[in-house]
């Protein structure tokens, strides 16, 4: 029993592992991060195949097969956990705010973010985008910028895998 018990948590930590693999490799691939997605797709089809072995051996245990389609699920979740902590590539931000607020841009920028202002038009009348290209890790710093200012905002965000040149903290690229 000791055995089946054990083989059980092998199976669904395997599994966990296998689909947090999948979650990262996938984000990483979206990325253009060729190399280390394909040594994740080795280690993954690796594990893979020797934990599908292990439950196809013994296919009519359900516990080893629940344990395998919950290891799935567990391992997902984790996959995308494991892909935010990470927050690998650039955002471009588009912040909306009420009034020209020069103190915030000034902030920004100040915290080594370039900064685009274009003044609009809104329903209730006049706006302004802020324009923002910025590392995924550096989005909480301008959740911080934004409160500290006390700024009513509206923000959207974008994938910039494609952004060439400006300005992100720490250095400019032209």
């Amino acid at each position: 029993m000791e055995t089946l018990i054990l083989k059980g948590l092998y199976i669904f930590a395997a599994r966990v592992i296998i689909a947090s693999l999948v979650s990262v490799r996938t984000i990483l691939m979206t990325k253009n991060r060729k190399f280390l997605s394909s040594l994740i797709a080795f280690f993954e089809s690796l594990l893979f195949i020797v934990v599908l072995g292990t439950v196809m051996n013994d296919l009519d245990n359900i516990w080893f097969v629940g344990a395998y389609a919950i290891g799935f699920s567990v391992g997902n979740y984790a996959g995308i956990m494991i892909e935010e902590k990470m927050a690998i590539g650039e955002l471009v931000l588009r912040i909306i705010v009420d009034k020209n607020e020069d103190k915030l841009v000034e902030e920004l920028r100040n915290n080594g973010f370039g900064v685009t202002v274009i003044k609009g038009e809104g329903r209730d009348g006049d706006r302004y985008l802020l324009f923002i290209s910025i590392k995924r890790r550096d989005m909480e710093k301008i959740y911080e910028i934004i409160d500290k200012n006390r700024v009513s905002s509206f923000i959207c965000t974008s994938d910039g895998r494609t952004n060439k040149g400006g300005v992100f903290r720490g250095k400019t690229r032209h």
